[in-house]
């Protein structure tokens, strides 16, 4: 009985993975067609998603892999701090020198890539801005000049001319004048105009003023007023009118009434919650009155209510099924509980369950509710006293429940309709009445009615309109006079020269131009005057004056652009800048890193491996989960022949899978168990047959 118990053993493991291909002789034996492929083997799907799950939700589980990492954080820091400091930065040192032509080609880039977006233009240009013109040129040097421009006169004449022209056609009246200038001349037409604005509005802020402008329009007024409003609205102003109205009435019963509702509502509550009476009797009996009329439809909902909870929880009771019975379920019963579907099974038990089981019963028990409602209605509910429940009116969502019911009404296509109804007929009704008879009820049907009736209030605005234009005085000469500026003074200043000075020709100003240097160049006088002038202007001014003061930045700008460009067009600077990059990283790599404080070059160290550290177990979560574990172990084992499969059972159960072998081998316990009474029983048998043998041969030799 034991080597058969080994041997079913054996041949209970072997069939779960052999054959490893399918026998086509057994696929063909009914009965016998199941063994024709191993177990395991046929499914190998089904297999791949269990132990791939298991994989995913327990071993290697993303949260718990971020747990373990959490755990043993400082642990982990505090050995990479320790290796690096004991390999003297040799492992970064290794890095850099095997990476050194990645790297100096990342910083090329970024270097090159930062000259063309950033090329520095407006530092350089800043440094030549801030050159003293002393510093390049002496007042000796200025007042030689002026000899050697008498030599070149007609060449001075010449640009001068051009220069001009070039002015004239190209450039607007504010191009061409200094700033100075400019300021000067809007500053006076600003001043001149301002002041008599401000001085005419000023004059006529009056009640006679304001009555002259009245009794102008006395006729016009007449004409508009003697008519209905329908013939001075015409039909974009009825349909807004229209629109405005009905928005406002759907606004003033969704809103306005319904604040008003809860204010009463609330005051009700209030009185009848300071009353010393059951709940049974509140509001006279009504409300008990009312559920015991609706008891079946309170039931009804509550049912409702109870089996849609249930529904909406499915999932819920579902996942805390499929806990506790994983929970109870070693490595091996988990395999078997996924390979035969146990969450299948569970969640068709749960639906079953909460779908049609637990509806149904409730159903039949209906009867039964309605009569514990009723039951504890009458016994526990009505008879309490109000203060016992401890509840005050503040208490009560009475702002929620009348919110709900105007909230349904405003969603009562009906309701609405009915609103834009009695709204549109008293449009209709208003939009045929002459205005000459509305306003001959309020007594503005003319002007002196006007007059009379607003006279005073007229007389305040004009008497605060004078008050606060006094206090606003500079307000309103700074609006005035940003007027004045875009609306005038700017579009001056955008005037062409060109059109200014139409037919003036190049020929004209060189000559003009030429008489004045001959003037200034032939005359003694002129000449000493001019390099007094020169001198005193150099001393005043040009001595303390930068660059920036005399030339054009945008020109300097856009030279060093240019400069720039060709720069790193240059492949020959170029290549020397990537050969000094690298120099730069072999003079670090050979350092060692030591033109950098150790203490700073700790803290930096350990900082950086405390983010990387710290990014690792943050993004470990993700990071497992992108590997989607669950699907690769899936996919793997597909692919894998059957043999490997076995092979892979046996490298972790191989052990097991011998002590099962063994266990067989007690199957001879139960032959014994079996065997021993059956030979016990023949042996007392045989045992009395031959003793009545015996007693039958001394009964014979008595008898003898």
């Amino acid at each position: 009985m034991g080597a058969i118990g080994v041997f079913t053993n054996v041949i209970a493991i072997a069939v779960l993975f052999k054959p490893y291909k399918k026998n086509k002789i057994l696929s063909k034996i009914p009965l016998l067609n199941k063994f024709a492929l191993g177990y395991i083997p046929a499914h190998k799907d089904n297999l791949g998603k269990s132990i791939g799950k298991v994989i995913d939700d327990d071993i290697l589980n993303s949260s718990k892999i971020q747990d373990l990492l959490i755990n043993n954080k400082e642990n982990t820091l505090q050995y990479a701090i320790k290796y690096f400091e004991n390999s003297n930065y040799n492992v970064l040192m290794n890095f850099v020198s095997n990476k050194k032509n990645n790297i100096v080609e990342f910083i090329y880039k970024k270097l090159i890539k930062n000259i063309y977006e950033d090329k520095n233009v407006s530092n350089i240009n800043c440094n030549i801005s801030n050159i003293h013109i002393n510093s390049i040129m002496t007042k000796n040097k200025l007042l030689i000049l002026i000899d050697k421009l008498k030599n070149n006169k007609n060449k001075i004449a010449n640009l001068t001319a051009n220069y001009l022209v070039q002015k004239i056609s190209n450039k607007t009246i504010k191009e061409s004048v200094s700033d100075n200038i400019l300021y000067n001349i809007n500053s006076n037409i600003r001043n001149s105009i301002i002041t008599n604005i401000y001085d005419e509005i000023l004059n006529n802020i009056d009640y006679k003023s304001v009555n002259s402008v009245l009794s102008g329009i006395e006729d016009k007024y007449s004409k508009v007023i003697n008519k209905t409003i329908n013939d001075v609205v015409n039909e974009d102003m009825k349909k807004s009118l229209e629109s405005y109205m009905m928005n406002n009435a759907e606004s003033f019963v969704f809103n306005e009434m319904k604040y008003a509702a809860i204010s009463v509502l609330k005051n009700k509550v209030t009185n009848e919650f300071n009353v010393d009476e059951s709940i049974g009797s509140l509001f006279g009996g009504k409300i008990r009155i009312l559920i015991n009329e609706n008891l079946n439809k309170v039931t009804d909902i509550i049912i409702e209510k109870l089996t849609k909870v249930l529904h909406n929880n499915e999932s819920l009771i579902e996942n805390k099924v499929k806990e506790e019975v994983n929970k109870n379920l070693n490595f091996f019963e988990k395999i078997a509980y996924s390979m035969a579907g146990g969450d299948a099974i569970v969640e068709s038990c749960v639906s079953v369950a909460v779908n049609k089981k637990i509806p149904i019963f409730i159903d039949m028990k209906f009867y039964e509710i309605n009569n514990l409602i009723q039951k504890s209605l009458d016994n526990d509910i009505y008879p309490m006293n109000i203060e016992e429940l401890k509840l005050r009116a503040d208490e009560l969502d009475i702002s929620g429940l009348l919110n709900t019911i105007f909230e349904k009404g405003q969603n009562s296509n009906r309701l609405s309709d009915e609103i834009n109804k009695l709204c549109k007929i008293a449009i209709d009704s208003i939009y045929n009445e002459n205005i000459d008879d509305l306003l001959a009820i309020v007594n503005l049907n003319s002007i002196d009615g006007i007059k009379d009736k607003f006279h005073d209030h007229i007389s305040y605005v004009l008497e605060n309109l004078k008050i606060n234009l006094d206090k606003n005085k500079e307000n309103l000469q700074e609006y005035i006079g940003d007027i004045i500026q875009n609306e005038f003074i700017s579009k001056v200043e955008g005037i062409p020269l060109n059109r200014i000075l139409a037919g003036i020709k190049e020929n004209d100003l060189y000559y003009a131009v030429d008489i004045l240097l001959d003037k200034a160049f032939s005359d003694e006088a002129v000449d000493k005057e001019l390099k007094s002038v020169l001198s005193n202007i150099y001393d005043e001014q040009l001595s303390n004056t930068v660059l920036k003061d005399i030339y054009d930045e945008s020109m300097i700008t856009e030279i060093l652009e240019r400069a720039f460009i060709n720069l790193l067009a240059n492949d020959k600077v170029l290549r020397e800048v990537k050969s000094s990059i690298g120099k730069i990283v072999d003079n670090i790599v050979d350092s060692n890193f030591d033109f950098i404080d150790s203490n700073f070059r700790k803290e930096v160290s350990n900082k950086i491996i405390g983010g990387a550290l710290n990014s690792v177990i943050i993004n470990s979560n993700e990071l497992v989960k992108s590997i989607d574990l669950k699907t690769v172990t899936h996919e793997q084992i597909k692919i894998m022949d059957s043999e490997e499969i076995h092979d892979l059972f046996n490298s972790f159960a191989g052990a097991f899978f011998k002590k099962l072998y063994a266990y067989g081998a007690f199957g001879a316990v139960y032959g014994i168990n079996l065997y021993l009474p059956v030979i016990w029983a023949v042996k007392e048998t045989v045992t009395s047959s031959m003793n009545n043998v015996k007693d039958g041969y001394k009964i014979k030799d008595n008898i003898d």
